[in-house]
C-alpha cells in the first residue's frame, strides 16, 4: 500500500466519517456491542475468537508460505507446524500442561520463542512471557508468582537463573506458610513440573556436548528443548485434546517491568490478546479513506516484515508476531539489534515493513544503508523524535509510517497515528481506535476535564486487561469496575479528538522502550551504598534511546568531606541490585539538598530539569567520573 507525498491536514476527510464508513454494518472493520463480565464493550464483530484457531486457520490457509527467517534458517508454516505440535505434546505429556495452565517462556527472539507460544496456544494453556532482561532471582519471581506449571529457558536465561541458585526452587511445594528470600509463597502455588532449555544463545546454537542440563541433577524435570521435540515428532495435533476455547478465556500473562515493586502479571483473555491484530489491519485503511482514497483490493502478495522489538513486549508478541501469522506474512527475527545488522537482514530478505523501539526506526532510517524494499515503518514503546516522520519520507516518499500508544494493561495500542497526520501532527500520540474510549480526567475529582487541558489518560475497550494476577488491591487501584485502565500518564485531547502525552504521573524513565522504576534504582542505591543521604532517580534526554537513567545523591553530612562517594561508587553500588539496562548512565553527586514541594516530597520537575541542564552542560566537556557501561 502506497502513500506518496504528504497530504495537509485540511484537505483530509475527517476521522469521524472515516471510523463511521469503516466500521459500518457489513465491513470487514464492523463494530458490535458485547457484555463482557458486566460491562457494555464495543468489539470486532470479525476478529478470530481464539489464538488456536487462528493458528490453525493460518497454518491451514499459508501453509506451504516462507514463515519465518531467523540466525541464517528459513522455515515455512507448515515447517513451524510441524515442530509446534512437537513441542505441544512434549509439554502435555511430559510437563502435564492442559488447558488453562500457565507457560513461562523467557528467551531472546529466537524461533523457538514463537514455537513455544503456539505450542502453548495450541494446547489452551497461558503463554506467561517473563522479561528475558530480568537478573535470574526476578525472572524466578516472576514464573512462582503466576503459578506456572512448566518453563521454558534459552541457554543464557538457564544459566542466570542457575546462577542465582533458583533452578532447584523452582520445583516441589512449601509449607503453605512459607515466604522465601525473594518475597514468594511456594505452597501458594506449588511448584513446575519441568523446564525445557532450548540450546541457543544469541551467538549460535550450544553444541550437544556442552549443554550442562542435560544429566543435571534435577533430571527429568530439566529436558533439552530439542530432545523433547524429537521425542514426540511424530504427534498430530489431532492427537491432542480439543480446549475449545472461548474469547474470554485467559490467553496470556505479559509482566509490568515492575515500576512500583515486583514485576507484577497483567492478564488478558484471547479476545483482550487479539485485539491489536484489528488495529493493526485498520490503520493504514483508515489512513487511505483519510486520503478520500478507495480501500484497495484484497491482496495476496506476502509481506516480510523485520521485528525489532523484543517478543516479551505487547508490542513484539501481539501487535507484531500475532499480527503478521495470522495475515500469512513473513516475519524476520533477529536475537540481538545492531544498525548494521538489522540492515543486512532488510537488505537480504527484501524487508517491506519493520516494527521496532523509536530510536532504533531512527538509526536505520538516517543511516548509510539503502533499503528500496522498505515502504513501512511502525514503533512505539518510547519517546520519539518529532523529526521521525520527515526523515523516513525523505527516505521512502511513498512509504506508511505510524506509531502507537498503548501498555501492557492495553495489550497493546489503543492509539495510533499514521501518514498523513503523523508529519502533520509529529507530537500527538494520535487518535483512539473505534473500539476503545479515551477520556482526561482529573485525578483528584475523577470528572472529565474540558477539551484541550491536562489530565490523566483513562482508556476502555475490549483489549483493556483482566487485570493483575493475584493482585486485588493492585487491580482496584487502576482497574475501574466499568472498564476503564488509569494509565497514569497525563495527555490532552484536541478538538479533533488527536491526544497527545505530556508527562508521566508514574515515576518511571523510559530508555529504548524499557519502563525503568525510578524508585527501584533509587532503592539499590541506598541499599548498596550507605553513605547517602538523599538520592532521586530522573531521566535525561537522549537522541537515541529517548531517555537515559540519571541519579542524583546526596552523601550524609559526615560523608560531605570524608570518605565521600565517587560516581564509580555509586555505580558500583547499583550494580548489585539493578539488571543493566536499568542502570543510570549520569551521576550527579553534589553537596545541597535535593529540592522539596511544601509537603516534604521531592519536587521531581524541578530535580528534572537541574539533571538535564547539568547534563548538558557536560556533555560540552568530559565527565569527572566513569559512565555506566551496558
Amino acid at each position: 500500500m502506497e502513500f506518496p507525498g504528504v497530504v495537509k491536514d485540511s484537505e483530509l476527510r475527517s476521522m469521524v466519517q472515516v471510523d463511521s464508513l469503516l466500521t459500518s454494518p457489513g465491513s470487514p472493520f464492523e463494530v458490535e456491542h458485547r457484555q463482557i463480565r458486566g460491562v457494555i464493550t464495543r468489539v470486532w464483530k470479525n476478529q478470530c475468537p481464539s489464538l488456536r484457531d487462528g493458528w490453525l486457520n493460518t497454518v491451514k490457509t499459508f501453509g506451504a508460505r516462507t514463515y519465518i527467517v531467523a540466525e541464517g534458517e528459513t522455515y515455512t508454516y507448515n515447517e513451524i507446524h510441524a515442530r509446534v505440535v512437537a513441542v505441544a505434546a512434549g509439554l502435555a505429556r511430559e510437563f502435564n500442561v492442559q488447558k488453562g495452565d500457565r507457560v513461562a517462556i523467557v528467551a531472546r527472539n529466537h524461533v523457538e520463542y514463537i514455537i513455544s507460544f503456539w505450542a502453548v496456544a495450541l494446547l489452551g494453556g497461558v503463554a506467561a512471557l517473563v522479561n528475558a532482561f530480568l537478573e535470574g532471582s526476578a525472572i524466578y519471581h516472576c514464573i512462582r508468582d503466576v503459578g506456572c506449571k512448566a518453563a521454558i529457558f534459552d541457554v543464557e536465561r538457564y544459566q542466570r537463573v542457575h546462577q542465582a541458585d533458583c533452578i532447584g526452587k523452582l520445583f516441589g511445594p512449601a509449607p503453605k506458610d512459607a515466604v522465601d528470600d525473594f518475597g514468594c509463597v511456594p505452597g501458594a502455588h506449588g511448584g513446575l513440573y519441568g523446564v525445557a532449555v532450548i540450546p541457543r544463545a544469541f551467538d549460535g546454537v550450544v553444541p550437544q556436548g556442552s549443554r550442562p542440563w542435560i544429566g543435571s541433577r534435577w533430571g527429568k524435570q530439566v529436558l533439552d528443548f530439542d530432545d523433547m521435540s524429537r521425542r514426540h515428532a511424530g504427534a498430530s495435533h489431532s492427537d491432542l485434546a480439543d480446549p475449545k476455547m472461548v474469547p474470554e478465556d485467559l490467553a496470556t500473562v505479559l509482566f509490568t517491568s515492575g515500576t512500583t515493586g515486583r514485576p507484577k502479571g497483567v492478564c488478558a483473555t484471547q479476545r483482550q490478546f487479539l485485539v491489536p491484530h484489528m488495529i493493526g489491519l485498520y490503520q493504514p485503511a483508515r489512513s487511505v479513506l483519510r486520503r478520500n482514497l478507495p480501500l484497495p483490493a484484497p491482496s495476496d502478495q506476502q509481506s516480510a516484515v523485520l521485528l525489532l522489538v523484543p517478543l516479551f513486549h505487547s508490542t513484539g508478541i501481539q501487535s507484531c508476531m500475532a499480527a503478521i501469522t495470522l495475515k500469512g506474512d513473513k516475519l524476520a527475527l533477529m536475537p540481538k539489534y545492531s544498525v548494521d545488522a538489522a540492515a543486512a537482514v532488510i537488505q537480504q530478505h527484501q524487508i517491506n515493513s519493520m516494527v521496532g523501539i523509536g530510536f532504533m526506526v531512527r538509526e536505520l532510517i538516517t543511516s548509510k544503508h539503502e533499503f528500496p524494499s522498505l515502504t513501512g515503518v511502525s514503533f512505539g514503546g518510547s519517546t520519539s523524535a518529532k523529526e521521525i516522520p520527515g526523515e523516513f519520507k525523505a527516505k521512502s516518499p511513498n512509504g506508511f509510517i505510524a506509531q502507537g500508544y498503548g501498555a501492557t494493561e492495553t495489550n497493546g495500542s489503543v492509539c495510533g497515528l499514521g501518514v498523513d497526520d503523523f508529519v502533520n501532527r509529529p507530537t500527538s500520540t494520535g487518535t483512539p481506535a473505534p473500539v476503545n474510549q479515551i477520556v482526561i480526567m482529573d485525578p483528584k475529582t475523577g470528572c472529565e476535564v474540558p477539551r484541550g487541558q491536562p489530565g490523566e489518560l483513562w482508556v476502555s475497550g475490549p483489549n483493556v486487561a483482566l487485570g493483575y494476577w493475584g493482585r486485588p488491591e493492585a487491580t482496584r487501584e487502576v482497574f475501574t469496575p466499568d472498564g476503564f485502565y488509569k494509565s497514569g500518564d497525563i495527555a490532552r485531547m484536541d478538538r479533533d479528538g488527536f491526544v497527545y502525552i505530556m508527562d508521566r504521573s508514574k515515576h518511571i524513565i523510559i530508555r529504548g522502550g524499557e519502563n525503568i522504576s525510578g524508585p527501584e534504582v533509587e532503592n539499590a542505591i541506598y541499599e548498596g551504598d550507605k553513605r547517602i543521604l538523599d538520592c532521586a532517580a530522573v531521566p535525561v534526554p537522549d537522541a537515541r534511546l529517548g531517555e537515559k537513567v540519571a541519579v542524583v545523591c546526596i552523601p550524609k553530612p559526615e560523608n560531605l568531606r570524608h570518605d565521600r562517594p565517587t560516581e564509580r561508587d555509586i555505580l558500583a553500588a547499583a550494580a548489585k541490585f539493578l539488571p543493566k539496562f536499568a542502570m543510570p548512565e549520569f551521576v550527579w553527586i553534589r553537596d545541597e539538598p535535593l529540592e522539596r514541594n511544601p509537603s516534604g516530597k521531592v519536587d521531581r520537575a524541578v530535580v528534572k530539569e537541574a539533571t538535564a541542564k547539568r547534563y548538558a552542560e557536560l556533555q560540552g566537556g568530559q565527565q569527572s567520573g566513569p559512565r555506566a557501561k551496558l
